[in-house]
């Protein structure tokens, strides 16, 4: 039983962390898209941060319907902030980091940043989603943000090849 709770915990936390990778997401597509000078970036930033929010709203579903299950727990504030930090090292740069490369008219690195951003994402809820039923909400994030990954590269070609 300490087990299974333990896991719960775990599982949840792992939830909580991932609302607060995409709300990163989102403000690292915002910060990008009015970082740049592009048309096609900016677009596809303003898509890929909408999106991201959606994954907000996924995450925290399930946290409610861990809640009324009574399988939640509350994350103290430095539980929180100590989780943002730990994704801000590991998956998502600052957004003065962003302004510097996107001002700096590298959007190539900005945008190499963004698909290291998601493949990461997809690690990290990929191996989330095996500890959920099949046919969980997270395997449509999964989904998304391989298409993000794609959408991403294929801009990123267009702008390597200078179309």
């Amino acid at each position: 039983m300490a087990g299974e709770m333990q896991s719960r915990v775990t599982q949840d936390e792992v939830i909580q962390m991932a609302v607060q990778m995409e709300e990163l997401g989102r403000d690292f597509y915002e910060a990008l898209g009015g970082a740049t000078g592009d048309p096609r970036v900016f677009q596809l930033c303003h898509r890929l941060a909408a999106e991201e929010d959606k994954h907000c709203e996924v995450f925290r579903r399930l946290h409610s319907d861990q809640a009324a299950r009574g399988e939640s727990v509350m994350l103290a504030d430095e539980q929180t902030a100590a989780a943002r930090h730990r994704i801000r090292e590991r998956v998502v740069p600052t957004s003065e980091t962003i302004r510097q490369v996107a001002c700096g008219g590298n959007v190539i690195d900005a945008l190499n940043m963004a698909v290291k951003m998601e493949a990461e994402a997809v690690r990290f809820y990929t191996h989330l989603a095996g500890s959920l039923p099949p046919g969980n909400a997270i395997e449509a994030v999964i989904a998304e943000e391989r298409t993000h990954l794609r959408l991403l590269s294929a801009v990123r070609c267009g702008l390597e090849a200078g179309q």
